[in-house]
């Protein structure tokens, strides 16, 4: 199912000239876990917005390439080549180097021993949501026509992997909370739960309609908005809890 989705990911985005001026292209990316099942069942799938667009080096490595750079379970632009020069060498290691400590962020942030796959709700990159965003692909971020595309292949990657909890994490997460209540993700508010803050920010809880899946909507993992270790430790523990009461769904997000 995968495999299926990156192929029309890639066929979509030549069709866009916008899409195939972006830098990145990220789509299912698998963190390292050492007690991975031998099947593709995950504990944890987090989405961000979309892929942000910060370091040189990925800018190196796109002018380089000549094309889009694909980041996925089956293409890390970050792998070396025996034929990569030295620039392009140290672009890549450098890259992987703000990856890992993004990765470690994610892991530290959520806590439970767990295996992770992430995701975007827009998959290809740009430096922030708003100005630049909006420049580059025509749109606001809500106003996307890619964003149901991009859903669709989500839909099938969350039925791949089945995990038993989704986190969306991100500053403008609010956004994102209401193209999911709206139609895109077919969530309704678990109003179950008591409000919870992370620093400044507010904690919100969903689950998917057809199965019952839990979402948290939570501040970004970097630790903006006066997120400290406290609220670290608290976050923790209602992803633990979300893990403990849940079992691995049987049915896709949405029809």
């Amino acid at each position: 199912m995968i495999a299926e989705c990156l192929a029309r990911i890639r066929e979509y985005t030549k069709r866009d000239d916008r899409l195939r001026e972006a830098t990145i292209c990220s789509f299912d990316v698998r963190l390292p876990y050492a007690n991975q099942s031998n099947d593709d069942s995950t504990d944890i799938v987090v989405f961000g917005l979309n892929e942000a667009e910060y370091h040189p080096a990925d800018l190196i490595l796109r002018e380089n390439a000549g094309h889009i750079l694909e980041d996925n379970s089956s293409k890390n632009f970050r792998e070396f080549s025996a034929h990569d020069e030295l620039q392009v060498r140290l672009a890549k290691e450098q890259s992987a180097g703000e990856a890992k400590k993004w990765y470690g962020k994610v892991r530290s942030f959520i806590g439970a021993d767990a295996s992770v796959v992430l995701g975007e709700f827009f998959f290809w990159s740009s430096v922030n949501t708003k100005v630049d965003f909006a420049k580059r692909y025509g749109t606001t971020f809500v106003r996307s026509p890619h964003l149901q595309f991009c859903r669709d292949q989500n839909i099938v990657l969350l039925a791949h992997y089945a995990p038993r909890l989704v986190i969306v994490s991100g500053s403008a997460a609010r956004r994102c909370e209401r193209l999911a209540e709206a139609s895109l993700y077919n969530l309704v508010s678990d109003r179950d739960h008591h409000p919870v803050h992370l620093g400044r920010y507010p904690v919100r809880f969903y689950r998917e309609r057809a199965n019952g899946r839990p979402w948290i909507f939570s501040p970004h993992f970097s630790g903006a908005h006066g997120v400290g270790l406290r609220d670290h430790g608290r976050f923790q523990e209602l992803v633990i809890q979300k893990l403990g009461n849940t079992r691995p769904p049987c049915a896709s997000a949405a029809s």
